[in-house]
């Protein structure tokens, strides 16, 4: 328990944590609903810095996001916006730096580093955020929304971006899904629509060793295996019948240590290694049942026009071959199949 360790000497009681962050310098920084940011060290006094006397830089006592660029700077997204905390201990507010965006009020809800040290900014309101520039200082800062209003990202509320090993950026949302930054058209596409993915309710994306995301839901959590061309994907869903503690998972609510994913959903988690998991054959064979032409059966058309089509029934066709006129049907397949 947090009471039995003298760091936590001054606490009679301990605000709710929203986000946990280790610094390279070996801080852990927790940012807490109400409670502002606490600052801990092993072996000294835990600091928590709160708007007002404490730290009247910070725009909100609700922490959302904090991310750190490669100079110590700890960026903080909170319900009011963002601030920044430096290595010397000095903070400051960083809406104001912004303009013409205005922040006030408009929630962060994550902040992902970049490969190419900026920084990607989650908010309802303003879409995804692209921060570049100085933490270090504030006067350099230029930030683009990407959202509805300038076709950046066909919604205006993004939960979380998070940054692939290979380079992809992926954008996910709680009510319209997952997307792709292209960059020659520097916008969002919808990966929902590109790739099949089946529910529009994105909570938490995490990489494993091979490359492949894990993207948990409110329907399980779903294996995301892209092409390396990024045109093609594999999906696979699972789910409570595979083993799954549950299938409704909390958004942002996620980690990995060492080959481990870890999803949290409402009274736990759920945990497993993605190397252990076996995979079904990468495809299975497909084979046509049944045709209709108009609505019509194969079977109860014209034997002159079955014949046309193919001389044998569709199920056992090796052929088949529809003219321009015919083109009203149905298909009528079955995947061979038994895993589950």
């Amino acid at each position: 328990s947090w009471r039995a360790k003298p760091e936590f000497a001054a606490f009679s009681s301990f605000p709710s944590v929203s986000v946990f962050m280790e610094s390279r310098s070996g801080m852990l920084y927790m940012g807490t609903w109400g409670g502002g940011l606490l600052c801990y060290r092993k072996g000294q006094p835990m600091r928590q810095l709160r708007p007002g006397p404490d730290a009247p830089w910070l725009t909100s006592g609700q922490v959302n996001a904090l991310g750190e660029d490669r100079r110590g700077n700890l960026l903080i997204g909170t319900t009011d916006g963002l601030a920044v905390l430096h290595p010397d201990g000095k903070g400051e507010a960083l809406n104001r730096f912004l303009a013409p965006l205005d922040l006030d009020g408009v929630e962060v809800f994550h902040v992902e580093p970049a490969r190419d040290g900026s920084f990607w900014v989650s908010t309802a309101g303003y879409g995804a955020l692209r921060l570049q520039g100085d933490l270090g200082n504030p006067s350099t800062l230029k930030a683009r929304p990407y959202y509805d209003q300038n076709g950046g990202l066909p919604v205006k509320s993004i939960h979380s971006v998070y940054q692939d090993r290979r380079g992809n950026l992926w954008a996910a949302s709680l009510e319209y899904g997952l997307f792709l930054y292209d960059s020659s058209a520097d916008r969002f596409l919808s990966a929902n629509e590109r790739y099949g993915i089946p529910t529009d309710r994105i909570c938490a994306i995490e990489e494993d060793n091979a490359g492949n995301l894990w993207l948990s839901t409110n329907d399980g959590i779903i294996r995301f295996a892209l092409s390396a061309d990024t045109k093609h994907a594999s999906i696979r869903t699972f789910s409570t019948s595979d083993g799954l503690q549950s299938n409704f998972y909390i958004a942002r609510t996620s980690c990995r240590h060492d080959s481990l994913l870890y999803f949290g959903y409402y009274g736990g988690f759920s945990y497993f290694d993605p190397g252990l998991i076996a995979t079904p054959p990468a495809s299975t064979p497909t084979r046509i049942t049944g045709l209709s032409i108009r609505g019509i059966p194969f079977a109860d058309l014209p034997v002159g026009e079955q014949r046309r089509i193919s001389p044998k029934m569709p199920g056992y066709a090796d052929r088949i071959v529809l003219s321009h006129r015919q083109n009203n049907f149905s298909i009528e397949f079955a995947n061979l199949s038994y895993t589950n």
